[in-house]
């Protein structure tokens, strides 16, 4: 037993200065090492850490602002501004994905206040709020939003509301006039691709959630969802996967549920052989000592 403590203390320890190394070599003191380690955290589900570390990436950026002030940097400060606006929308994106809206809200509105004239900002404040019961007061701002400015993140936001509310026909048409204007949004793709998954609609809603996929690569909250349904509707046995096998379907989607965790089955794999090698080398030692104490109190082996 003091050996297996001393062996996962070690083990610790190890990963405990491995990842503070990481860290330092890589620049943990800058906002795009906050954003990556949350990108890794929500790939491992923990929507909690990886909603924590964009947060810590806006507090980064936003204590850039200043500097940028003083000096006169006017695009410095811009790009700054818009990180830490990018940063809180991701955060809260990431909480509202995982069902937690409550939670979302601080970050929603934290980036509404950095910068009151982003719309997106402003279209992820109410859709929150939507899902926290404001739901009229939600809808109204959104469309008088959309009146004044139609900008795709605000017909998207509206579109999204009118398909939880089971309205697919106007939800659709939001969709479309979201990638009117804007062909490379991602939130649009998606919402046009649950439209078409409800509608039954498959293989237009499997395109619309690939190039959602594509169009989300700085954003994870919405690259899991496409990816999620992606894979429900191209793994459904009952529509496009029809002629699969059910037992094959099973194999099929545990495949890439496995391809999804892959450095986290590693790492998970090393830490275990790390903790229980030094167990496990006692137990072959004892098992030694025991067969060598076996054959000294048989004796000699009679000749022949």
């Amino acid at each position: 037993m003091l050996r297996f403590r001393y062996a996962a203390l070690g083990a610790v320890v190890m990963v405990v200065m491995w990842l503070a190394w990481l860290g330092y070599s890589v620049g943990w003191q800058v906002g795009p090492f906050s954003e990556r380690v949350g990108e890794a955290a929500f790939s491992w589900r923990l929507a909690g850490l990886s909603a924590g570390c964009y947060a810590q990436a806006a507090e980064v950026y936003r204590g850039e602002l200043p500097g940028y002030r003083d000096a006169g940097a006017k695009a410095g400060e811009e790009v700054a501004l818009g990180n830490v606006v990018r940063a809180r929308m991701i955060a809260a994106r990431i909480l509202l994905a995982g069902g937690r809206p409550s939670a979302a809200l601080a970050f929603a509105e934290g980036a509404r206040q950095a910068d009151m004239t982003d719309l997106s900002a402003a279209a992820l404040l109410w859709r929150v709020r939507y899902e926290l019961g404001m739901t009229a007061e939600a809808k109204r701002e959104l469309m008088l939003l959309g009146m004044d400015n139609p900008a795709p993140a605000i017909l998207t936001a509206a579109g999204e509301i009118f398909l939880a509310e089971g309205r697919s026909e106007q939800a659709m048409e939001f969709a479309r006039r979201s990638l009117q204007e804007n062909s490379r949004l991602a939130e649009a793709w998606l919402l046009a691709g649950r439209i078409y998954a409800a509608e039954g609609e498959v293989q237009n809603a499997l395109g619309a959630a690939a190039k959602a996929r594509e169009c989300a690569a700085l954003q994870p909250a919405v690259r899991q969802q496409a990816e999620q349904l992606w894979r429900q509707l191209q793994f459904d046995p009952g529509t496009s996967a029809g002629t699969v096998r059910h037992v094959e379907y099973w194999l099929r989607l545990a495949a890439y549920r496995a391809g999804d965790h892959v450095v986290f089955l590693v790492g998970l794999a090393v830490y275990l052989v790390v903790l229980f090698s030094p167990s496990v080398a006692a137990l072959f030692r004892s098992r030694e000592e025991n067969g060598e104490g076996v054959r000294r109190e048989a004796g000699p082996t009679p000749s022949a």
